[in-house]
């Protein structure tokens, strides 16, 4: 739209400000693409132009498009073009709808994946739980920056799409308000905890059971969890567990206790996601 075209012109406007020869992007690279919440812009260096000198104007392009201080264009190369990912205003954003979200995706047998967002193309962007470049997920941001609303939107789209023999949740919540809507659904299992002993117990226990569940794999001779569960009939089947401790600096605030998780959530790091913790 117009916007964009706008956006796109001040950005080239500001290179040719500096005496950066930079040219609109080729016919076959789309100029503009717009997501949720930035922008992806190509442009394309004159012969002779280090990309380097486009990302020396990065302050310059910030003012000028008026970014608030704490939003940050990203840089990269693709395509044979120089891409800038320039956050939005907050009145520019759209919001995806989960449920639309939900609708438009159909799990994977055998894995444990979620759906949180789209990308600037609009496909889906998920968290795969079951991948080992996952042994942990870090939700972290500023007051007000939407962090509940991301712990509840993964976990209702992971019980919506996971039966409650397949999946378990386990949550402590210290502030014993923010996961209490989760409290009815059959995938809880146990109550709620609410202060650091009640993290250490809940890791304690997944350690042990991950030993045990370790041990069963090992005589069946099967790596995965979802290897192991192939090999069994459907009431030995072991479920995915996922643990939330919501407000970890809360759990962790005292020294020892702070060792002591520690202690038990790098051995889950290490080894959990394997036999589906």
């Amino acid at each position: 739209g117009e916007e964009l075209s706008a956006i796109y012109q001040s950005v080239l406007d500001t290179f040719e400000e500096f005496g950066v020869d930079v040219r609109k992007a080729a016919d076959d690279v789309a100029q503009c693409i717009e997501g949720p919440a930035s922008i992806l812009l190509s442009v394309k260096p004159a012969l002779g132009v280090d990309p380097k000198r486009l990302q020396d104007k990065d302050a310059a392009l910030r003012l000028k498009l008026a970014l608030g201080e704490d939003q940050q264009i990203r840089w990269t190369i693709g395509q044979g073009h120089v891409r800038l990912d320039i956050p939005k205003h907050p009145g520019q954003r759209y919001f995806v709808d989960a449920e639309d979200m939900w609708r438009r995706w159909s799990r994977v047998q055998d894995e444990l994946l979620v759906p949180i967002g789209e990308d600037q193309r609009g496909d889906l962007v998920m968290l795969n739980f079951s991948s080992s470049k996952t042994p942990h997920l870090l939700i972290g941001g500023t007051t007000g920056a939407g962090k509940s609303e991301a712990l509840r939107t993964i976990l209702y789209g992971l019980a919506k799409h996971y039966g409650s023999t397949e999946l378990r949740l386990v949550l402590v919540d210290p502030k014993g308000t923010e996961l209490l809507e989760f409290e009815e659904i059959p995938h809880l299992e146990g109550p709620i905890g609410w202060d650091h002993d009640d993290a250490l117990g809940v890791l304690g226990t997944a350690v042990q059971e991950m030993q045990a569940r370790y041990k069963l794999m090992k005589d069946a001779r099967q790596r995965t969890l979802a290897e192991y569960n192939a090999t069994v009939v459907e009431g030995e089947r072991l479920p995915w567990k996922v643990i939330v401790l919501d407000e970890y600096g809360e759990i962790t605030s005292d020294r020892e206790s702070k060792k002591l998780v520690e202690q038990q959530l790098k051995r889950l790091a290490q080894k959990g996601r394997a036999c589906g913790i």
